[in-house]
């Protein structure tokens, strides 16, 4: 969905996708493949245009692209989609960092500030692959809480074991707060002067 949506914070923003992104999110996301935790996607820069177009004409859909605030660099991508209206509720993923990015824990505190900030959503809830250790772990240690129910996942054709996280509306405070805390540490602790 075409939007204007954009949050700061310490070292790094997020900003709409553009349709100038595409070589970024496809070889970002092509780099990402030999994990075998994200479904395959577009293979070149014209695919993903291809894809981006239909992106933006589909409503319920926020793409984000992870910018550093100085040199406005790419670090990653995120997303807030399968907005459900009545319920206030969507669904959060396509998270996708560069290699060596120290972005992830600001990406998702700014991912949750704009969901229940900005998008007054009442929760959001993310699904992992089982076997991602490294993420299923991070959605553990920020608070959010697991669904009881096994969630099947299909990635690229094949059937995969899940995880279901879900942070409510009631729980954001004490995880914006450690993810705050957690991101402004990083902050200071870089080599590079704040903006």
């Amino acid at each position: 969905m075409q939007h204007d949506l954009k949050l700061t914070g310490y070292r790094f923003a997020l900003r709409p996708v553009r349709m100038d992104d595409s070589l970024f999110i496809a070889t970002l996301r092509n780099d990402r493949l030999r994990a075998g935790f994200l479904n395959r996607g577009a293979e070149s820069a014209a695919a993903q245009q291809e894809w981006l177009q239909g992106y933006f004409e589909r409503a319920g859909d926020y793409y984000f692209v992870i910018e550093q605030r100085v040199g406005h660099g790419m670090d990653g991508l995120l997303a807030i989609y399968n907005l459900n209206a009545d319920r206030r509720e969507a669904e959060w993923g396509r998270w996708v960092v560069r290699d060596g990015s120290f972005a992830a824990v600001e990406s998702a505190w700014l991912l949750y500030r704009m969901a229940f900030e900005t998008l007054r959503l009442e929760s959001v809830y993310c699904r992992t692959i089982e076997a991602n250790g490294q993420v299923v772990s991070f959605h553990d240690h920020c608070g959010l809480l697991r669904s009881p129910a096994a969630v099947d996942l299909v990635v690229d054709g094949e059937t995969r074991s899940g995880i279901e996280h879900r942070l409510t509306r009631r729980q954001y405070p004490e995880t914006a707060r450690r993810l705050q805390m957690l991101a402004a540490r990083a902050a200071r602790q870089s080599p590079e002067p704040l903006p």
